[in-house]
């Protein structure tokens, strides 16, 4: 009987406590959300419903979008504290090897709410309220100079619930990856024909992704994410062979309209390839698109 009473009271303390620890922590649910001029899908995802102190070990930092999503739910608790979140990954390619050697730092720290002191003028704040601001500092100003704002605070990223993704490739000569589901929403980045991708999220005919960039500049590479039409994506790897022949074919059976774009695509992922040149400055002459013809033909020009 005494054992009996024992486990039971066990029981409910071992119940008590994970109550407490999932009080703790905020569920965030999947879904697109619009901040300001971009429109972002998030997988679901578990943060802390309150900041932590700085020094706090394991504490992963959520990334800007995270946190602001976060702070938009109820039960969310604001803290007088500006809180790390995760440096975007663009960020660390946005520096050139000689701003390196001259400031001896490079990159810049991110920081999410209000606390009571920013140090200098080199901050840029975007937000008005504890909940939409977000500062930013660069790395010298904090590594270099010790200039840290006050307080400091972190919120940890508890879990991430990643959803099934499809790897495609993208199909159109060169493709917008855009900040949102509409041509009027600012292009992030350019993708070219063949390049790799990830699908997160289907929206309709538009795609939300998630591909690896190169600096052409410096070389260095970057995750990044953003939407795209899923109209300029295909399953299969394009082919340079298997697209040049398509287009002859379809320009000798005098299905001009459809042997450019083949051709385009073709020119594109062979660089300076002369019978793919000729064949497409043939089918804009066909077409009437003279001003594309000539241009072509300049290209040509240049290969002899």
């Amino acid at each position: 009987m005494e054992r009996a009473l024992v486990f039971m009271l066990l029981c409910s303390l071992c119940s008590a406590s994970s109550a407490v620890a999932g009080d703790e922590v905020l569920r965030v649910p999947a879904g697109i959300h619009k901040l300001d001029k971009a429109e972002v899908y998030l997988e679901s995802f578990e943060i802390d419903r309150r900041a932590v102190p700085e020094k706090t070990e394991n504490c992963a930092e959520p990334s800007v979008e995270q946190w602001l999503v976060a702070a938009g739910q109820k039960g969310f608790e604001p803290s007088k504290a500006y809180e790390y979140v995760a440096t975007p990954p663009k960020v660390g390619c946005d520096y050139s090897q000689e701003e390196v050697e001259a400031e001896g730092v490079a990159g810049q720290y991110y920081f999410a709410g209000l606390g009571e002191k920013l140090p200098g003028e080199a901050w840029k704040r975007s937000g008005s309220s504890v909940r939409d601001t977000i500062s930013v500092v660069p790395a010298l100003v904090l590594d270099a100079w010790g200039q840290k704002p006050s307080p400091v605070m972190r919120r940890c990223l508890r879990k991430v619930h990643a959803g099934e993704r499809v790897r495609k490739y993208v199909l159109a000569s060169t493709l917008n990856l855009r900040a949102g589901r509409s041509s009027e929403f600012e292009a992030l980045e350019q993708l070219r024909i063949a390049m790799p991708l990830e699908v997160v999220h289907a929206a309709g005919d538009w795609r939300f992704v998630e591909v690896e960039i190169t600096r052409k500049d410096n070389g260095c590479k970057y995750r990044t994410r953003g939407w795209v039409m899923d109209r300029f994506l295909t399953d299969e790897k394009p082919d340079a062979d298997k697209l040049y022949a398509e287009g002859r074919k379809l320009l000798e059976a005098g299905k001009t309209d459809e042997a450019i774009p083949e051709l385009q695509r073709a020119a594109s992922l062979r660089l300076g390839h002369r019978p793919t040149l000729e064949a497409l400055r043939d089918a804009y002459r066909k077409a009437g698109r003279k001003a594309d013809a000539e241009a072509v033909e300049k290209d040509l020009h240049r290969l002899k």
